[in-house]
């Protein structure tokens, strides 16, 4: 009896704990995008536009800030070919044997 209950409890819990997560993230996410949207607005493309309205910065703004906050990043790594593949790329590029 002490178990179902418990185990009821925790589900409870952990039905909470992630919603409350989710809703947490969410507001994190949009606290993110009006700092950027009101950062946009006034630093970029008020200075920048040749005609500056406070409407059209803020739809603009609001697509990049969207755009930049929620895309993933991208990175270039270099690979570790280490000393043998240093000396093969050498010499492929230096006689064009490349493919």
């Amino acid at each position: 009896m002490k178990t179902q209950i418990l185990k009821k409890s925790c589900t409870i819990f952990m039905i909470v704990a992630i919603c409350t997560m989710m809703l947490s993230a969410q507001i994190s996410l949009s606290t993110d995008v009006e700092k950027c949207v009101k950062h946009c607005i006034s630093n970029q493309c008020m200075k920048v536009s040749g005609k500056p309205d406070p409407t059209t910065c803020a739809g603009d703004c609001k697509t990049f800030c969207n755009k930049q906050l929620t895309s993933p990043e991208e990175f270039i790594v270099p690979g570790s070919k280490g000393v043998a593949g240093t000396i093969a790329s050498y010499i492929c590029k230096k006689f064009n044997t490349c493919s």
